[in-house]
């Protein structure tokens, strides 16, 4: 960042952050019984906006943590925001939703993610469209998906092996995007060839790098260019949609129907409904394509890492699978999906260690108490979803092979790991990720596909970056093969 754009934002960020605190302030003066969360250090409206953007919450937040405890506020982007990494505090708060709390990203992630997508409704219009989506993602219903995941899971993998070289990250970027634009937003088959994933691959990572840029919309500005690949991947989208209204035919018995396409059927004959606008649409799916193809992603790559660096565990997977096919044959089917605990197990342990999305932001609709502290009404809470997975009270007491520190799916066969615990990777409550289930049995799929067939090797040295989500900083380019 050079030293203009530097000093353009630290103007920015004062004055939003001198108007925000003096509403603030004035609103919650003297109507408080517990005091406010204790402040962290930092520069006043400033605070940890320029830690958080280049290093994450989890490095930006460590010091506040270490000195005072799991509940702190601090500056980002100038305006004041309460850090919530206490278990019961983060559950009650995501079971609040819509009574003392509403769903209030950071500036940039409402702009990119769309102000009509599911992640930014509230109240009624957010119940009825997911509402809408929910049929598709249910338990029942991901299992008609199980048969085009295994095909594109098998398909991706020979592909690897036949090029013996691939970017981690990208080729499982591919796998992803292919079954998100298939099987969740409905395009066809026809869609996807190499020219539409290079230019998708690249739009999409241009759209990421704005996740959480300073928001300022200027040419030169990472911001800027999140923007218009987002106004370039909506056009696409706007055309899926139209298709979808076009399409006449309808899903054999038994078939998957994409969640996009029951969501555009629900809307038909209904003009005047909210849900019916274009706008509304293409958020959507744009909302949905990518909570169904980044994020998962980022868990499959570091699935691959990790296997490799715990060979005992990607060991214990192949046995499981050669088992597998001995009582139930070679086809990847919802009983053979059954019947692999120590696979799911596996994609738990990975999601506890590499928390995908490692924080979710809330604003007090009222002002209310939690866990000993005042939170005021209009104040934006940070859930630190990645700290109350990270110390889930069930490992403190657990042999060493399992503590927290470790790599260990075993963890999950045990009794302990049988209980109610903190591990919430997709959320909790009204806005608990409708996906979860869908997303845990295609990462499940390509497990059972790579240890079955395949062996490969990573540098395990490769560093990770940690934010907006964790990957390797080099995309993990691997050697690949069949076995």
């Amino acid at each position: 960042m050079d030293p203009i754009q530097t000093t353009i934002i630290l103007l920015l960020v004062t004055s939003v952050g001198l108007a925000v605190f003096s509403a603030v302030a004035g609103k919650v003066k003297g109507k408080r019984s517990l005091p406010l969360p204790p402040r962290g250090t930092g520069i006043p409206y400033i605070g940890d906006t320029f830690s958080h953007i280049s290093s994450g919450p989890r490095v930006a937040g460590q010091p506040h943590h270490d000195k005072l405890g799991s509940i702190y506020r601090t500056w980002f982007l100038g305006e004041q925001v309460v850090h919530i990494g206490d278990p019961d505090a983060v559950r009650m708060i995501f079971n609040a939703e819509h009574d003392l709390v509403e769903s209030d990203w950071p500036s940039t992630i409402r702009q990119l993610i769309g102000p009509h997508s599911i992640a930014n409704m509230h109240g009624q219009q957010h119940l009825q469209a997911r509402k809408m989506v929910a049929p598709s993602f249910a338990p029942k219903a991901a299992l008609a998906y199980i048969p085009r995941t295994v095909e594109l899971a098998e398909s991706f993998c020979a592909e690897w092996a036949d090029a013996r070289t691939v970017q981690g990250f990208d080729g499982m970027k591919n796998f992803t995007f292919q079954v998100a634009t298939e099987l969740v937003v409905g395009f066809p088959k026809s869609f996807i060839n190499k020219e539409m994933l290079a230019r998708q691959k690249q739009l999409w990572g241009d759209w990421l790098d704005g996740f959480l840029a300073l928001p300022i919309n200027l040419p030169g500005f990472a911001f800027h260019k999140a923007m218009l690949a987002r106004k370039a991947l909506l056009a696409e989208y706007k055309a899926n949609i139209i298709r979808l209204k076009d399409q006449t035919t309808k899903a054999a018995e038994g078939a998957a129907k994409p969640a996009m396409q029951c969501f555009v059927e629900l809307t038909e004959g209904k003009p005047d409904d909210y849900m019916s606008s274009m706008d509304v649409l293409t958020d959507v799916t744009f909302n949905l394509l990518f909570a169904g193809h980044d994020t998962t992603a980022a868990t499959l790559t570091l699935m691959l890492r990790y296997l490799k660096q715990e060979p005992a565990v990607l060991q214990k997977l192949r046995d499981e699978q050669k088992q597998v096919i001995a009582e139930h044959g070679k086809e990847i089917n919802s009983t053979a999906c059954a019947s692999m605990p120590y696979a799911d197990a596996t994609v738990k342990e990975i999601l506890r260690i590499e928390t995908i999305v490692g924080e979710v932001y809330r604003r007090a609709l009222k002002t209310f108490e939690c866990a000993g502290y005042t939170i005021p009404k209009g104040y934006k809470m940070a859930l630190e979803m990645f700290r109350v997975v990270e110390e889930d009270p069930r490992w403190t007491t657990m042999a060493p092979e399992l503590a927290a520190s470790k790599f260990n799916p075993d963890r999950w066969l045990s009794d302990e790991g049988r209980k109610a615990g903190s591990w919430i990777p997709f959320g909790s409550g009204p806005r608990m990720c409708l996906g979860y289930v869908f997303a845990m049995q295609e990462i499940k799929i390509m497990m059972a596909v790579l240890a079955r067939g395949y062996d490969w090797q990573v540098d395990l040295t490769e560093p990770i970056k940690s934010f907006p989500i964790p990957t390797p900083i080099r995309g993990m380019p691997m050697t690949f093969s069949r076995i």
